[in-house]
């Protein structure tokens, strides 16, 4: 390594902080479980439906949580076909 490509590494080294704060270990995890609850969720899903005479049918549907599990509200939506005998309103 050269001297010009020295000093950006010495500089970037006198930015970073010396010593953390000390955490209390009850924090750390407390803050790793809330970080991993996910407060919302969403996804979609379809499902090619093949008869016995060869016809696909595409189903689709949407999923969406809002609120972490046990406090949450939940919606789930047929996209398609638009009306189904096969599927009964939620």
């Amino acid at each position: 390594m050269n001297k010009t490509s020295v000093f950006p590494v010495v500089a970037m080294l006198a930015l970073i902080p010396r010593s953390a704060p000390a955490q209390d270990a009850r924090q750390i995890m407390i803050e790793v479980q809330n970080r991993t609850r996910s407060r919302t969720e969403y996804y979609e899903g379809s499902l090619d439906v093949i008869n016995s005479s060869q016809k696909i049918t595409r189903k689709r549907w949407q999923y969406d949580r809002l609120g972490t599990s046990g406090k949450s509200r939940s919606a789930l939506r047929f996209v398609s076909p638009r009306r189904s005998r096969e599927l009964p309103c939620l």
